[in-house]
């Protein structure tokens, strides 16, 4: 029994204190009430546990509630446009964070949607940075993105999910081109 961790601290001791202090103030206001002005015979003790029992209830709600989901740091304003595009800077980031959260354990998503899309982006930076592509000098494209990076993207059907880690070279690679 001493292994336990004793969870009834001093300040555990000054809520339940001051939940037990509201609860019977609240209730002799109540009891007064009653018996007062509507002429009511309660007794006090049910008042109590009736004013005990909303109170903690209260608390209860207000513990389990989940927290308010967070502010984005900044503003997307979809309003103004730039060349008839809504100006939204981080919209392309999210949406690759929601596809690389989503292939956790889904290989067939994985192979589906985020590595062809990984494969897309490389072609893209080949393109634009090198003028080649990977289907039409495949040579010069194994030499510029690296034996690694080849690899990874010939491979249709992994026999694995990739790691964050190797996911994170991945990325690091893409950027590099």
């Amino acid at each position: 029994m001493t292994d336990l961790p004793t969870r009834f601290t001093r300040a555990n001791a000054a809520v339940a204190l001051r939940v037990l202090l509201i609860s019977a103030v609240v209730a002799g206001g109540a009891y007064a009430l009653l018996v007062l002005v509507l002429h009511a015979r309660v007794p006090y003790a049910l008042c109590f546990v009736v004013v005990l029992a909303v109170v903690l209830g209260r608390r209860l709600t207000v513990a389990l509630t989940p927290a308010p989901p967070s502010q984005s740091l900044v503003r997307e304003d979809t309003e103004m446009t730039v060349y008839g595009v809504p100006d939204r800077p981080f919209a392309d980031v999210r949406r690759w964070e929601e596809r690389l959260d989503l292939i956790r354990g889904d290989r067939d998503y994985y192979a589906r949607v985020v590595h062809p899309s990984i494969a897309a982006v490389v072609d893209e930076r080949l393109r634009v940075a090198y003028g080649i592509t990977r289907t039409e000098h495949p040579d010069r494209a194994r030499e510029l993105v690296g034996p690694g990076m080849w690899e990874f993207l010939s491979t249709d059907r992994p026999r694995r999910l990739p790691s964050p880690a190797e996911l994170a070279a991945v990325v690091k690679k893409v950027e590099d081109l």
